[in-house]
């Protein structure tokens, strides 16, 4: 790699992990909620048809699976453009343009 995309690798780790970081403060976070709002709220009334409701894991595993495959196609968006941009399929590649842009 690049030094810069070593760079812009390293950023990304860096940003992964501290997403990856909130997962014990978050589910703390929500479980105090839930046990202070448990305290003062007794009982909570069933929902009408609450069988049909997904459970949390199944949205969050349907909005998963849809993040990767707009990840995937916009992967795909960004190479054709990249390609079309660069003319990448003719070989012409950024250092081999002149100032203008045009291919030398």
């Amino acid at each position: 790699m690049t030094e810069v995309l070593d760079r812009m690798t390293e950023i990304q780790e860096q940003i992964v992990e501290a997403i990856a970081g909130t997962k014990t403060p978050v589910a703390n976070a929500v479980s105090t909620v839930v046990d202070f709002v448990v305290d003062y709220v007794p009982t909570v009334p069933a929902l009408p048809f609450a069988e049909q409701i997904p459970t949390p894991k199944d949205i969050i595993d349907n909005q998963a699976k849809f993040a990767s495959k707009l990840v995937t196609t916009n992967k795909t968006v960004a190479l054709a453009a990249a390609k079309g941009l660069f003319g990448v399929q003719r070989g012409v590649t950024v250092a081999s343009r002149s100032q203008s842009g045009a291919p030398q």
